[in-house]
């Protein structure tokens, strides 16, 4: 990790002092997300920011920004998936989940004195990865694929035939 992002963090004492920090940490300090996208070889630039919850539970506001490599799931090539992700999220340990849901925010669950930032950077970078890794466009994905995808959505125009175009030819 690098800049001003602690490896670990007690949640109570970081939303007591109202704590922020931003830095920017590698994919490759993120195994779980190495599992995921085993080329990537970026970094993600990440902002939190720590308050208490109007129930006086610890909470933190916080963006990811960066991007993976993941294989497109179309070509089996290279796609860089965009992260941006915004979460506002309330710190507590197991026993207090009850209690805390009643804020109407997500819940981040740990145990022990403190969380690792990496872990919580993982959580929300999972969350907003594709469940399926494509293209945008077909048009970057290879040309054999695009070739076969474009003869696939290929329908000749005597098969176009509405299926409920019978149905207006019945009376009641």
């Amino acid at each position: 990790m690098s800049n001003d992002l602690p490896l670990r963090f007690d949640p109570g004492l970081f939303a007591k002092r109202g704590r922020q920090f931003a830095g920017n940490i590698s994919v490759h300090d993120l195994p779980r997300i190495m599992e995921l996208a085993p080329k990537s070889d970026s970094e993600f630039h990440v902002a939190m920011t720590f308050s208490m919850s109007s129930l006086q539970f610890p909470m933190v506001k916080g963006t990811i920004e960066g991007g993976i490599v993941q294989l497109c799931q179309r070509c089996m090539g290279d796609v860089r998936i965009p992260i941006r992700s915004q979460f506002q999220l309330i710190l507590v340990s197991p026993d207090l989940v009850e209690q805390a849901s009643e804020e109407g925010h997500e819940i981040f669950e740990y145990t022990g004195p403190s969380i690792t930032t990496a872990a919580l950077i993982e959580d929300e970078v999972i969350l907003s990865m594709p469940i399926v890794a494509k293209h945008e466009d077909i048009e970057d994905c290879d040309s054999t694929v695009k070739q076969w995808m474009h003869e696939f959505d290929e329908v000749p125009t005597d098969e176009k035939e509405n299926p409920f175009a019978k149905l207006k030819n019945l009376k009641l």
